[in-house]
């Protein structure tokens, strides 16, 4: 009785191990045929995903949701810039005038 008990438990983690490697080996597979495709040509931008403490932006590893959006690309021909201006500089601006940007980095 107790060979049978460890023939069967033995069996148990080969049989664990062999369904693992299937699961592994049917993920390849479905990496392997997905590939992504640009609308046209511009740059990426990750989406951001609700995490535990709030949205952050995709990163490898994480889990993702059926219909999520993972990237976009931006029509960099029309942006928007969301920004703080220096109170003595206020004045200077006015709805639909002109700026010139820069950024640091």
């Amino acid at each position: 009785m107790a060979r049978a008990r460890k023939r069967l438990d033995t069996q148990k983690a080969v049989n664990a191990a062999k369904l693992k490697k299937d699961e592994l080996d049917v993920d390849q597979k479905d990496l392997a045929s997905l590939d992504v495709h640009a609308e046209k040509p511009g740059i990426v931008v990750y989406q951001k995903i609700w995490k535990g403490s709030g949205p952050e932006k995709i990163r490898v590893g994480d889990d993702i949701w059926g219909g999520a959006g993972l990237t976009t690309l931006p029509d960099l021909a029309r942006m928007q810039v969301k920004t703080f201006v220096n109170e003595a500089d206020v004045d200077k601006l006015k709805v639909g005038r002109r700026a010139a940007i820069k950024l640091d980095a």
